[in-house]
């Protein structure tokens, strides 16, 4: 019985003593942080799109959607030109031409069915340690329904 709590007793000093303090598990420190995602409002509702995929072809693309039972109930795609940089862009040109910043948006809850904003811009803050961050906004009209997207986030991880 003694060895039994001798042997709880090293073992617990043990995992004490190999945490370090200065482990920094800040989400703000973005040297450290991970996290991917894709969060904005959409005509008064949150949607936070984690793990978000990049592609890369004629433009570099990142694309969230979020699902239910197995159907894909909101999407968006934000695109770049390869060889983006930081700065503000405005969301224009058409899907086949390479080399604008665009966005599309899908939304079944909002009765959408493929959107492309008429105003809108993309701030692309930060480009480093092989993530893409920013923020985005963009307003339209789809079939009638009148679209209003505030509030967007992005992170992501770049292809360079």
């Amino acid at each position: 019985m003694k060895i039994n709590y001798y042997l709880i007793t090293v073992l617990s000093l043990f995992l004490c003593l190999s945490c370090s303090d200065d482990d920094n598990d800040n989400p703000d420190n973005n040297n450290n942080n991970t996290d991917i995602f894709v969060r904005f409002t959409a005509n008064g509702t949150d949607y936070d799109f984690p793990d978000p995929a990049i592609a890369q072809s004629a433009n570099t693309t990142i694309n969230g959607s979020l699902t239910e039972n197995g159907v894909i109930t909101e999407s968006i795609s934000i695109w770049f030109p390869n060889g983006f940089t930081t700065g503000t862009f405005q969301f224009t040109g058409d899907f086949g031409d390479p080399g604008d910043y665009k966005v599309f948006y899908d939304s079944v809850d909002l009765g959408i069915d493929g959107f492309a904003p008429t105003t809108g811009e993309v701030t692309i803050s930060s480009i480093s340690n092989g993530f893409i961050e920013g923020t985005f906004f963009f307003s339209g009209m789809d079939n009638g329904v009148s679209v209003d997207v505030t509030n967007g986030t992005f992170r992501s991880f770049t292809l360079d």
